[in-house]
């Protein structure tokens, strides 16, 4: 119980009429302050001094929160209805049923049923369970189909029924000695099959009868083979002579004659040396007149003999841009300064090599060959170096592509340049 409000004014001075003194006033405001304390306060229970019991209609919505409440304390609440979900740390005891249902009993009629009971199961999973116990074969329709097919009572030790079987059987006379026939072999003591060849027991030989008459003739056999040929008679006289018959094959070749004479000696040629440069210049761009293609390209080579000539070689893939302006290429003698054995005809100029490359776009290319031969007197026994040089027809400016593609793809190609040279011996 708390402290309920208890007027302080006993002299009943606060009245009209009278002077209301502060102390009056006061008095009464202490009362009403220590019945409204929040500890020690009137408690609303309905009891006197205590104030009337709080109804819902004196709540404010949401005023009783869960952190309101002690949960360590056991609330009493009649006639709970809750809209959303409870939550409940704990035991949930009831005295009652849980919406018409008394969840004790229930609970332990389901202690009672064994875990993964079913009683929906199809007759297919009934006898599988069946099937699967010990000593517990199923009698199924094919068993019930071979049981209808036996005769009732039927038993075949019963020598009276087996003898009416057999009795029954039909008559026959066309047997032959393979037909089988059973038989009880009295060594073995089992009922055996045999041939009736094989199962007839032969008596011993009657003797011969009379001879019987003669029948009639037969008929004429067939006609013997031929018999061999007869000795060959006299010859007869010589005939006319026959026409020439074709000519025949022709007879085996003669023997070999004598060795000729040995002929003056030839010239020796051959490779004494050879000089190999493969670099990796990149795609090079070339277009103008003449001019070195890379300087990457050039070789050197000194002869290991006086006299001896030089055999030089360029491979290279080389585009012409899709273009109708002719690239041409020489070999030059950097050492010397001079271009290596070229010559002219007439208004056209001299080069090892020429190509025009129009065919479908700027990527086309194809693989080139450029030879030239350095006669002996144009070679050395020091350290000579030759490169390679590209020309455009009328000294274009179109750009000719050295070694891969014009466009930087992916899909593109490029092929390192090589360059040999051959000493040759003569």
């Amino acid at each position: 119980m708390g402290t309920g409000y208890t007027r302080n004014d006993t002299a009943n001075n606060i009245a009209d009429g009278n002077v209301i003194n502060a102390s009056d006033l006061d008095g009464e405001f202490d009362a009403v302050q220590a019945a409204f304390h929040a500890t020690t306060g009137h408690s609303h229970d309905g009891t006197t001094g205590e104030g009337p019991k709080i109804d819902t209609g004196g709540l404010a919505d949401n005023a009783v929160t869960a952190a309101k409440l002690d949960e360590t304390e056991s609330y009493t609440v009649a006639g709970l209805t809750s809209t959303a979900a409870v939550g409940v740390t704990g035991n949930i005891t009831v005295s009652g049923t849980v919406d018409g249902r008394d969840v004790a009993a229930d609970g332990t009629k389901l202690d009672g049923i064994e875990s993964g009971a079913t009683a929906d199961q199809t007759a297919a999973e009934i006898r599988t369970l069946v099937e699967s116990a010990s000593d517990s074969n199923v009698f199924t329709n094919a068993d019930h189909t071979k049981l209808n097919g036996i005769e009732a009572s039927a038993d075949v030790t019963d020598s009276s029924n087996v003898g009416s079987s057999l009795t029954s059987f039909p008559t026959d006379t066309s047997f032959v000695g393979g037909d089988l026939i059973p038989v009880y072999d009295a060594s073995q003591s089992r009922w055996e099959k045999g041939t009736v060849t094989n199962v007839a027991l032969a008596g011993p030989t009657g003797p011969t009868g009379p001879t019987g008459p003669t029948g009639p003739a037969g008929s004429n056999g067939s006609t013997g083979p031929t018999g061999p040929t007869g000795p060959t008679g006299p010859a007869g006289s010589n005939g006319s002579t026959g026409p020439t018959g074709p000519p025949g094959p022709t007879g085996p070749a003669g023997s070999t004659g004598p060795t000729g004479p040995t002929g003056p000696t030839g010239p020796t040629i051959g490779v004494a040396k050879v000089e190999t440069n493969s670099p990796n210049p990149g795609v090079i761009v070339k277009n103008g007149g003449w001019s070195e293609v890379s300087t990457a390209l050039r070789t050197t080579i000194a002869c290991t003999n006086t006299g001896n000539s030089l055999v030089i070689e360029f491979t290279f893939v080389y585009g012409g841009n899709n273009n109708s302006q002719v690239g041409a290429f020489k070999i030059r003698d950097i050492t010397g300064g001079f271009d290596v054995n070229l010559s002219s005809s007439g208004n056209r100029s001299g080069s090892h090599g020429t190509s025009r490359h129009r065919d479908h776009d700027q990527n086309d290319v194809e693989m080139i060959t450029v030879t030239a031969l350095v006669p002996s007197s144009q070679t050395s026994t020091s350290n000579r170096t030759y490169a390679l040089y590209h020309k455009n027809e009328g000294n274009g400016g179109v750009n000719k592509y050295f070694f891969g593609w014009a466009d930087n793809l992916s899909q593109g190609f490029y092929a390192k340049p090589v360059c040999k040279i051959y000493e040759v011996t003569s």
